[in-house]
């Protein structure tokens, strides 16, 4: 049973509306939706009643999608069951990867590879997690996020308000932060600098990589609700609200942006009846879409990295009739075609983590907050890997 999972989807689904101001319902709804669905992610809501909870997500959704295709006709058309490739124009040879993107490549194997790397046990050493705050109405403190910079791993912890930093065998320090944060996300620049966005307290925080405070920078503007964070190359944090606003805090500008990866926008369109998403690709040598079938219904398609040859994504779905959820990270080449797979292993996860998933030079590591402490695993796609919610001909389950 999947008991986290990232919330980009929603913020992307209602940020649609937001972009016809004469849309129905208004603006000001739409924003107080909002700030009630991040209300709830600060809070932490546990994931134990999964299918109640998918169901009102569901429903904010599937609203907002309709309502934004009734406005906007040139959305998405019904997508084939097949992988599809659309290239307006010619290709270029993706089989060239120049030297400083070769790190970037995802190694496939024959069959998937999950490795725990380490676990960090609940307790009261500078070393150790603050146990998960349980709150009234399941909520708790978690940790929501984490970061992976040359082989160093940092690590948000809310409960004792602290950002820990670790190999996968020593702990190297713990950075304290303003006691009555909510810690929503980090980054770590080139030069090992960490920044931490705090959203009770709406800055981010910059510190050295001895854990000193260098800065801070403040979000000023009230309306503007911080979902992740990122850092340019001038060493600018910018903090985004969904997929599609972002905020540059040292210049105060704000603007409507597509994700990008070294020159290629990114977003991601789901059709009507939810059976298929749509990952839009666009560079230097035009528009690419290419259709990703879901096999049950679908929960979330979340593209996390993008390089020459290869797309990685995570792909979340749950099946109808046993309410089970699984999510998978998958590689394809840029013809639509599967290179490989790896499950996440969430089958421990305890406690609700936001964002769960980061890609390092190659590498694709996995944080969970379990019963006894906080685990990261190394995901290595393979050719062959394990898929759980199969359909056979009699519907039953296996």
């Amino acid at each position: 049973m999947l008991k986290n999972q990232d919330s980009q989807d929603d913020y992307t689904f209602l940020s649609l509306l937001n972009e016809d101001p004469e849309a129905e319902p208004e603006t000001q709804f739409i924003k107080n939706l909002r700030n009630e669905l991040i209300m709830k992610a600060n809070q932490k809501v546990r994931r134990i009643q999964w299918f109640s909870v998918t169901a009102s997500i569901f429903l904010v959704t599937t609203v907002a999608v309709s309502l934004f295709l009734l406005i906007n006709n040139s959305v998405v058309n019904e997508l084939s069951t097949t992988h599809e490739l659309i290239t307006p124009n010619p290709a270029k040879d993706l089989s060239v990867i120049k030297p400083n993107e070769e790190d970037h490549v995802i190694e496939i194997l024959e069959k998937e590879q999950i490795n725990k790397l380490f676990t960090i046990s609940y307790g009261e050493e500078p070393s150790d997690f603050g146990q998960p705050l349980i709150m009234p109405g399941g909520g708790d403190f978690t940790p929501l996020s984490f970061f992976v910079k040359n082989n160093l791993f940092y690590i948000i912890d809310n409960a004792e308000k602290k950002v820990v930093v670790t190999t996968e065998t020593e702990h190297l320090i713990s950075i304290p932060v303003h006691p009555d944060a909510q810690l929503k996300d980090l980054f770590v620049d080139e030069e090992g600098n960490i920044y931490v966005l705090d959203i009770a307290q709406r800055t981010v925080s910059k510190y050295n990589k001895s854990g000193n405070l260098l800065d801070d920078f403040h979000i000023t503007d009230s309306s503007f609700i911080p979902t992740s964070l990122t850092v340019n190359q001038e060493n600018e944090p910018i903090v985004f609200e969904g997929e599609s606003k972002a905020l540059n805090l040292v210049d105060g500008k704000e603007e409507k942006r597509k994700r990008e990866f070294d020159g290629t926008l990114v977003n991601v369109n789901v059709s009507r009846n939810f059976d298929e998403a749509q990952i839009n690709l666009d560079d230097q040598n035009g528009e690419t879409k290419i259709s990703i079938p879901f096999e049950h219904s679908y929960i979330l398609l979340w593209v996390h990295d993008i390089n020459p040859t290869q797309i990685l994504f995570e792909k979340i779905e749950k099946n109808e009739k046993s309410q089970e959820s699984e999510s998978h990270m998958y590689v394809i080449d840029r013809s639509g075609s599967i290179l490989g797979a790896v499950r996440i292993p969430d089958d421990h996860t305890e406690y609700y983590t936001e964002h769960r998933i980061r890609f390092e030079n190659g590498q694709i590591y996995f944080m969970s907050a379990e019963s006894d402490g906080v685990s990261i695993y190394s995901l290595t796609p393979g050719k062959i890997f394990e898929k759980k919610l199969y359909t056979v001909s009699n519907d039953n389950e296996q």
